[in-house]
């Protein structure tokens, strides 16, 4: 298995990095160096999610492009993604200091959706326990890990 680098991304995140300049700015131009303790986990390890929820993520990445774009441009970086992460079976995101009301509720809803969404393949799935982690999964990749081929 290859494990990528500090800042080595694979194509996919590339691409949302370039449609997404405003949200994903860690991932272009971090807001500290990569080695250092300040440098944020989006910039660091990039999106932290399987394939099954990235429709989930695109729609909360227009969003939030959107309501990033409509700040005042001093002060943007104050709503740059710092992380993207699963979390107890959940889509997790973090900004890196700010956030309106708007931005709120759309990191709520997509963490909302990414609950009956299976995370390996995008179709209706169950949150439950697995192997002491939470996780979505349908039926067909029940057994199914972030370590394994998607077939």
């Amino acid at each position: 298995m290859h494990v990528p680098k500090d800042g080595e991304y694979a194509n996919w995140e590339v691409d949302l990095a370039t449609r997404y300049p405003l949200a994903l700015a860690e991932m272009s131009r971090p807001s500290a160096p990569l080695g250092s303790f300040e440098a944020s986990a989006t910039a660091r390890w990039g999106i932290e999610c399987a394939a099954g929820w990235r429709p989930i993520l695109v729609r909360l990445l227009d969003r939030l492009e959107a309501a990033i774009a409509a700040q005042p441009a001093e002060t943007r970086d104050d709503f740059r993604i710092a992380q993207i992460k699963e979390k107890f079976g959940r889509l997790t995101v973090y900004l890196a200091s700010a956030s309106t009301p708007a931005m709120t509720a759309a990191i709520d809803e997509a963490g909302e959706a990414s609950l009956v969404t299976c995370e390996a393949c995008g179709a209706p799935g169950r949150l439950a326990e697995r192997r002491l982690f939470w996780s979505v999964k349908c039926s067909a990749h029940e057994s199914w890990t972030p370590l394994d081929p998607l077939v």
